[in-house]
């Protein structure tokens, strides 16, 4: 009996420390475009980050404060200023993206304590949000960024709708499919639509391998690019 009991305990044991292993490493997974990118408005999963990681230095410098309204994003030029609507409950917050990150596939913005808090999610853990820029970095309104090459990162849209409601169901099929997924808000023929894409890509086969499994499984699929400028 005492032995089933102990292989029980290090069964237990084993699993929290594997869960332990991924939280940590799920920070470090996968890697960052190599240049920035100002995007007006993306939709997707938003998380937060706090105690863990209260009093570390952020991507730009700072001391992470989880009281602060800050977030991390994998692709918005670092001081740029952005509002979170939380789609669910329609709670908003400007936030600051000092940071890089979340590295974890389907997710668009890791939010501070504090943000998350404004927008009600904090117990769930994450939340459909929309980001919209506000502001680009002061160095970028004034024209000291250095500029990027002149090269593309590629993707594949899958559908362009003017009602969100259809591009979310098409977002939520093709999770099953690739976490990379996401949806932007953009500008169609001067009215408000809503894409479902997925990337970016570095590497045009990249983009035109998802692009074959998306026909293969019967979805629409045309490759894009963005530059990185």
């Amino acid at each position: 009996m005492k032995k089933i009991i102990f292989h029980g305990t290090l069964l237990l044991l084993c699993a929290l420390c594997l869960g332990c292993m991924h939280r940590q490493s799920s920070h470090f997974d996968y890697s960052l475009p190599e240049h920035p990118r100002l995007i007006k408005s993306q939709e997707g999963i938003a998380s937060w980050y706090g105690r863990d990681f209260h009093g570390k230095r952020t991507s730009n410098g700072d001391i992470y404060d989880m009281n602060k309204l800050t977030a991390a994003h994998k692709e918005l030029p670092l001081g740029s200023r952005v509002r979170v609507t939380n789609l669910e409950n329609r709670r908003q917050v400007d936030v600051l993206i000092n940071d890089r990150g979340p590295f974890v596939r389907g997710r668009i913005i890791d939010l501070s304590y504090a943000a998350a808090k404004a927008l009600d999610m904090v117990d769930q853990g994450t939340a459909l949000v929309r980001i919209t820029l506000l502001s680009p970095p002061p160095s970028m309104t004034k024209g000291k960024e250095s500029p990027a090459p002149s090269s593309s990162y590629y993707g594949v849209q899958a559908g362009s709708f003017a009602r969100r409601e259809n591009a979310r169901q098409l977002y939520e099929k093709l999770q099953v499919l690739t976490q990379d997924v996401f949806m932007e808000t953009t500008t169609c023929g001067g009215r408000t639509c809503y894409q479902v894409r997925a990337g970016w890509f570095v590497n045009r086969r990249q983009a035109e391998e998802l692009a074959r499994r998306f026909k293969s499984k019967g979805f629409e699929a045309i490759i894009i690019t963005q530059d990185h400028n």
